[in-house]
């Protein structure tokens, strides 16, 4: 077995601050009353753009089952992230760690990398049907590919004092990686599983556009054939709200993650 050998750049600079709750919220309601103005106004045609009124009567007129596409939504794209996430990261110390990981799994990555992903959703529906298992497991590689690539490049960052000063103190390889290298390579990881994220509600709603009978993407589907365009709005303005929760929740958890890294920076 070799001995680690990173490739290793300048430190990562002070990260900057994330967006706020209470900002997010102000431009939330900007927006919104744009939309309202815009509405009132005549600006739009109706068939285009219905008013927030349309909207909120169209939310009411499906009542509690807009909760269960909102969930099912959810949890495909949850389930999908969290799993390729781990997988990704998986791979990506492997392939560091493993020479012989690196000639198996590095040309596959490499393949893999430039095929948008979407492009394989009719061979997943005639491999695995109009199943879950092939919903959710087109967005747990498509997140795996992504990641793996980013821990890689995660990797290489790596501050090479962290790891000079362990192998000088006789760490073991093994705990080289346990201990500075998993932990080490987090910092870099934030914008990877936010953008993994996109991704992922991007394939999920595609994919419930072919044959799911429940969903976010189902809804505007069904809403699209019957001309319900109220109900398309709600289902884009819930998705969007979505996306936001989660990625102000994948914000925090990596921020509380590398706490003690911007605690090294200060």
């Amino acid at each position: 077995m070799r001995p680690f050998q990173p490739v290793l750049t300048k430190p990562l600079a002070t990260s900057a601050r994330p967006v706020s709750f209470v900002t997010r919220l102000v431009w939330l309601l900007v927006v919104g009353l744009l939309w309202w103005l815009a509405t009132r106004g005549h600006a739009v045609s109706n068939l285009i753009l219905p008013s927030p009124e349309e909207v909120i009567e169209a939310g009411h007129n499906i009542g509690w089952n807009l909760v269960d596409h909102l969930l099912a939504t959810l949890l495909r794209t949850t389930v999908g992230v969290v799993l390729g996430g781990a997988l990704g990261m998986t791979l990506g110390l492997l392939v560091q760690y493993s020479p012989w990981a690196q000639r198996v799994f590095v040309p596959f990555l490499d393949a893999a990398r430039p095929v948008p992903v979407i492009a394989l959703l009719p061979v997943f529906i005639l491999l695995f049907g109009f199943s879950e298992i092939g919903r959710v497991l087109l967005i747990v590689i498509s997140t795996a590919v992504f990641v793996s690539i980013a821990t890689n490049e995660a990797i290489a960052k790596i501050p090479e004092q962290w790891v000079r000063f362990a192998r000088i103190s006789g760490a073991s390889r093994l705990f080289i990686y346990r201990h500075i290298i998993l932990p080490g390579c987090i910092p870099f990881l934030g914008g990877a599983f936010r953008l993994s994220l996109a991704i992922a509600f991007t394939l999920t709603i595609a994919a419930e556009f072919m044959g799911a009978q429940i969903g976010l993407g189902y809804l505007i589907n069904t809403a699209r054939v019957n001309l319900a365009i109220p109900t398309v709005w709600l289902a884009i303005l819930i998705l969007g709200l979505l996306c936001q929760a989660l990625d102000l929740v994948l914000d925090y958890v990596f921020r509380d993650l590398t706490s003690w890294y911007r605690g090294t920076e200060e």
